[in-house]
């Protein structure tokens, strides 16, 4: 009897095992950790592509930057800079206007009325005379023909500026024209923005030489037009002197006075 309940307890507790092994078993903390670990992993390849990114458009930055902080060639620049140069120097010429009266009485010519180292009024005076000069008799225009000599000659000394003044800003203009087209090309052919700025500096200096020439032209022109004018005023006063003495002459003579 013993034996058949210790058979039955375990044939009972075999069924209980094995129906306990048939049950399917779940374990939470383990797919908590896979979850987990997925869950980071991605997270980490949005964060990596994320930082790639960045350093992508940091780096076509960079390059930008680089490109515009280029600068023009040195060959270019200096180009730029040697037609500035010879455009501003080959204004003035080495003419009469530029030399002292020393230096155009060992010559033999007379400064113009725009000549660096004299005055306007200096050289007008000394060369022509004053017209308050010729009616209170301070000027000597008895001798006509050395008087007419310096007269003429400071004409000349001005025509002779104006002209090679004109002829000096022809070639300065020239120089210029040359020096924007340069710099024309290199905006055109520039790829930063440093570049088309100092291509348009070199535009901008070379309009501002331009514009100086275009004074320096018109200061001539009017040095000629003044010249001219003045001595014909002078010489209006002259014959006006002259007539007046004649007058007093023939008034003396005839006892009228």
């Amino acid at each position: 009897m013993k034996k058949k309940i210790v058979i039955g307890l375990g044939v009972v507790m075999g069924g209980i095992a094995s129906m306990a092994a048939m049950i399917p078993h779940s374990t939470p903390t383990k797919a908590a950790v896979l979850v987990h670990d997925q869950e980071n992993i991605a997270q980490a390849i949005k964060e990596v592509t994320q930082t790639a990114e960045i350093l992508i458009n940091a780096k076509n930055q960079l390059e930008i930057m680089k490109i515009n902080i280029q600068s023009l060639d040195w060959q270019t620049l200096t180009g730029f800079k040697t037609k500035q140069q010879e455009a501003m120097g080959g204004c003035f010429g080495t003419g009469s206007i530029t030399l002292t009266p020393d230096e155009l009485l060992k010559v033999g010519k007379t400064p113009g009325i725009l000549n660096r180292h004299r005055t306007v009024t200096d050289v007008l005076e000394s060369s022509i005379g004053t017209v308050e000069g010729v009616f209170n008799g301070t000027t000597n225009y008895e001798d006509l023909y050395l008087q007419a000599q310096r007269t003429q000659k400071a004409l000349d000394a001005t025509y002779k500026d104006a002209a090679e003044a004109a002829q000096n800003v022809q070639h300065s203009d020239e120089k210029l024209t040359d020096m924007v087209n340069d710099a024309v090309d290199a905006a055109n052919n520039a790829k930063g923005k440093k570049e088309v700025q100092q291509a348009a500096i070199a535009i901008a200096a070379a309009n501002a030489i331009e514009t100086r020439n275009t004074n320096h032209l018109l200061a001539n022109i009017l040095a000629v037009a003044v010249d001219d004018t003045y001595s014909r005023n002078i010489e209006k006063a002259k014959a006006q002197k002259r007539e007046h003495e004649l007058n007093e002459k023939l008034l003396k003579a005839t006892g009228a006075k």
